[in-house]
């Protein structure tokens, strides 16, 4: 019998892009998440959620997109092309790559902010063109700057919020406050349930996770929960 699965020590990192009808990948590059991956943690103990696109400079980059190309051209590859969402981990002892899985669809969440963002291409608009047989408007292949997001998780119990201003950040590109001060929250039923959500940008793949990091301290002081 051969292991269809089996546990991977490591970071999982997703990648994402289109491709096109002829053969040609038009976008191909991977951001890291910023937990480890593991949906238990984001579903049980309301970890928040988000991912940062990777520097040009980053050594896993090359590597990530060459493996992503081949786990894509090794797959049926639909006439009218695709967008596309590859997870992949890198193995702590040995660096390897391994493939986790790949969607025939943009990514979910804030994935498509950063990518538009990053590159001037919605991956959900590329998506519908290429069914419909539209070309796809010119747009970078590496980062114009760095992006990231990150989701506030919904908790179980009644959120209050002191504060119903934005956050007080220049580099806070985008924000959505999904629930107003004395609604009820149930608790995350899937990853990408969220209570709010915040896009920045930064220099540098470390600036933006840093930024990530301090805005959800900001909501951690403005947002709380009573059963």
């Amino acid at each position: 019998m051969e292991l269809a699965e089996e546990f991977i020590n490591g970071q999982l990192y997703h990648v994402n892009g289109y491709a096109t009808g002829d053969g040609d990948i038009g976008l191909v590059w991977p951001a890291s998440y910023l937990e480890r991956g593991n949906l238990d943690s984001v579903l049980n103990e309301g970890t928040p959620a988000g991912e940062y696109l990777l520097d040009s400079s980053d050594p896993r980059v090359g590597p990530m997109r060459v493996f992503t190309e081949k786990c894509l051209r090794a797959l049926p590859w639909p006439e009218h092309g695709f967008a596309f969402h590859l997870e992949l981990f890198e193995e702590e002892a040995t660096r390897d790559l391994v493939l986790c899985e790949v969607a025939c669809r943009q990514g979910g969440g804030s994935i498509v902010d950063i990518y538009e963002l990053g590159f001037g291409v919605d991956l959900l608009d590329a998506s519908v063109r290429l069914q419909a047989g539209l070309a796809i408007p010119r747009h970078a292949v590496t980062p114009t700057r760095m992006f990231g997001a990150v989701a506030a998780p919904l908790r179980r119990g009644t959120l209050h919020l002191s504060s119903t201003d934005g956050p007080p950040f220049s580099w806070v590109i985008r924000h959505e406050l999904k629930l107003k001060s004395g609604d009820k929250g149930t608790g995350p039923r899937s990853c990408v349930d969220e209570s709010a959500h915040f896009v920045v940008d930064g220099e540098s793949s470390v600036h933006v996770r840093s930024r990530l990091e301090e805005v959800m301290q900001w909501r951690d002081s403005v947002a709380t929960w009573t059963p």
